[in-house]
């Protein structure tokens, strides 16, 4: 999975511009966020069909009180705050070099994000266009992709049919 300092340097060799990396790495932080927020949240962490399941001791303190959401298939520990849950970036450029979300061979999706936000800021109408609808192909690739391998949180059974 490539880091925020591996994005913008991809994106600025293959396309030089004026904005500051400060800017696209506040871009990334943002799509990272709103991937995990749209997607990651809306589905349980397990790949496949088997259930990963409550954990009994924490891997960081060692504590024993783990709580385990069902729904999520995620633990957490109130000792310490350990989740199962994706780490990913929040702050630039403390966390410039933390994985983002996206794992390749979907993560070329972060260079057609921060190239088409370029576009858009630097009104070049055409190559926006272009660049937008490249990232929205992407987006969808991955998003296909993370549905496939990951359950989506179900709102409870179905009652009352019969």
């Amino acid at each position: 999975m490539p880091s925020i300092n591996e994005v913008i340097e991809r994106v600025n060799r293959a396309r030089p511009d004026a904005i500051d990396d400060e800017t696209k790495a506040a871009w990334l932080l943002e799509l990272d966020g709103q991937l995990y927020r749209e997607t990651i949240l809306r589905h349980q962490l397990t790949s496949g069909r088997g259930a990963k399941g409550p954990v009994a001791v924490c891997p960081t303190c060692g504590g024993t009180e783990i709580t385990y959401d069902r729904v999520m298939d995620s633990n957490l520990c109130p000792a310490c705050g350990w989740t199962d849950l994706p780490d990913y970036p929040k702050a630039f450029p403390e966390d410039g070099d933390k994985p983002l979300l996206v794992e390749a061979p979907y993560d070329g999706l972060y260079d057609l994000y921060l190239m088409s936000k370029v576009d858009f800021y630097n009104r070049e109408a055409d190559n926006y266009n272009n660049s937008a609808l490249a990232y929205n192909a992407a987006l969808d690739e991955w998003r296909k992709q993370y549905h496939r391998r990951h359950l989506p949180i179900g709102g409870g059974g179905l009652t009352g049919l019969f």
